[in-house]
């Protein structure tokens, strides 16, 4: 299990469990949940419920805001699952960027659809509208876990 003190006293306070199978990222965090008795936040859910439709140029600064306030006053750490929304190219958000503001208050522990190597962390694959890269760099201030990919 991750030293959820020491992260704590982190300038950001993020945990990527990153894998390539969501399903199986989904029951790692349904396990933390139970084990640790904490809140897990299904975003993609929360972010439909409370985003209007309005003008993209605004969509940004209104998922912004409701992250912030889904996250405020909230249990500490949060797990949060299906972030695959953030990364809607309609939204016009940076997700990495979303998160690691939204981690420096509390700790968070988020399932990462995707995959980490030495070129740096991605969601999607390159053909995909939804596909992002964050070069090594972008990483040196959050934890990240790999979920190993089971033998076939």
């Amino acid at each position: 299990m991750i030293d959820l003190q020491t992260l704590a006293t982190l300038p950001v306070r993020l945990l990527l469990l990153v894998g390539p199978q969501p399903a199986r990222l989904t029951r790692r965090l349904h396990a933390w949940r139970d084990q640790l008795a904490v809140p897990l936040l299904d975003l993609s859910l929360a972010l439909g419920e409370r985003l209007p439709d309005g003008p993209t140029n605004e969509r940004a600064v209104r998922v912004a805001a409701i992250l912030d306030d889904l996250l405020a006053g909230g249990a500490d750490p949060l797990l949060m699952d299906h972030v695959e929304t953030l990364f809607d190219p309609a939204l016009g958000v940076d997700p990495l960027a979303l998160l690691k503001r939204a981690s420096r208050h509390r700790v968070l522990i988020v399932a990462w659809p995707g995959e980490i190597d030495a070129n740096g962390l991605t969601h999607a694959t390159p053909s995909q509208p939804d596909y992002r890269r964050y070069p090594p760099t972008d990483l040196d201030d959050i934890t990240v876990v790999t979920l190993p990919i089971p033998p076939v």
